[in-house]
């Protein structure tokens, strides 16, 4: 599933690694492209927490635009929307983690990229059908 920006060069994904596999974790990846130059960041061993949960604040969110809501997954990253402007389009935040041995062997560091960006509102259905799917192979 993909979360379509207003902005040009922004692109969001959440894929399931195996999409026949009910368990499988999901690869997150972000790519931004600026004209200061590109940013990218990506994790493959993801798994979403919570999620019947977020689904439910995420249709009342959608009906309010009030507050924010919170997909959480493992290893820090997280997905949150919120209300971008006072017209009530939905904007996305999002962190990007992956833990990685740096140094000395024992000890792990966090690598990680975040941002924001505004949701393009054409998508708001299509996102909540694409959730939905996911959801259904996270509850199976």
């Amino acid at each position: 599933m993909k979360l379509v920006s207003t902005e040009r060069g922004v692109q969001f994904e959440i894929v399931r690694n195996n999409p026949d596999d009910v368990h499988s974790d999901c690869s997150v990846r972000a790519e931004i492209a600026t004209r200061f130059g590109n940013f990218s960041g990506q994790n493959t061993a993801v798994h979403l927490s919570g999620f019947n949960t977020f689904l439910e604040q995420f249709d009342e969110f959608l009906k309010t635009r009030r507050g924010e809501v919170v997909l959480q997954m493992t290893e820090d990253n997280a997905l949150t929307f919120f209300r971008w402007n006072g017209k009530g389009d939905v904007g996305v935040r999002f962190t990007l983690c992956r833990y990685t041995y740096i140094g000395e062997p024992a000890k792990t560091s966090p690598l990680v990229f975040k941002g924001e960006f505004p949701l393009d509102g054409e998508y708001l259905t299509q996102l909540r059908s694409d959730f939905r799917s996911l959801a259904d192979h996270e509850s199976a």
